[in-house]
């Protein structure tokens, strides 16, 4: 129970952004093919941040066109914790995003997007199908960039949460 939490959570915070570029998004730079991590507790020696245990491993990769296509997490021991993969449409706009633990599906995702390209539906459904849809309202300013963002979950069918930007231009 705590795992499908922590992942729908970590899904929650990955839906805003509707494309995952390597060149933007994650700061990589070049043709990426695969980036593998691993974590440390950080411990203080002398004032300095050194390495202390490894948390966890990740392996994360991606397609010709920078996309993520799978993140692989590890426990510390090496062990398999959980993976998530992603599908794209033809403009490189993240419409699927699935979820698994030891080869088993636990939460699958769906985008669609609204006509500036920002996601308007998002539908979280888990293997007895779905559990939530999420909606997003957006209000614009001069340059089509939305500076408010309302997020209307399916279960309350109420406003759950305001997301505003400042976006500051040059001239």
């Amino acid at each position: 129970m705590n795992k499908i939490l922590l992942l729908t959570l970590l899904a929650a915070m990955m839906v805003i952004n509707g494309t995952a570029k390597t060149s933007t998004t994650e700061g990589l730079k070049g043709k990426v093919k695969s980036v593998k991590e691993t974590v440390y507790t950080a411990i203080d020696i002398f004032g300095e941040p050194t390495k202390g245990e490894i948390n966890y491993h990740s392996l994360t990769k991606y397609d010709d066109n920078g996309n993520k296509i799978e993140y692989n997490h590890y426990n510390s021991d090496g062990s398999f914790s959980h993976k998530f993969t992603w599908k794209y449409d033809s403009k490189g706009k993240k419409i699927e995003r699935y979820s698994s633990e030891d080869d088993i599906l636990s939460l699958k995702e769906t985008f669609t997007y609204d006509d500036k390209g920002n996601v308007a539906v998002h539908n979280l459904y888990n293997s007895d199908g779905i559990i939530r849809t999420d909606t997003y309202k957006y209000r614009y300013d001069n340059n089509d960039n939305w500076i408010e963002r309302i997020k209307y979950e399916s279960k309350a069918n109420t406003a759950s949460t305001i997301t505003e930007r400042i976006i500051e231009y040059y001239e």
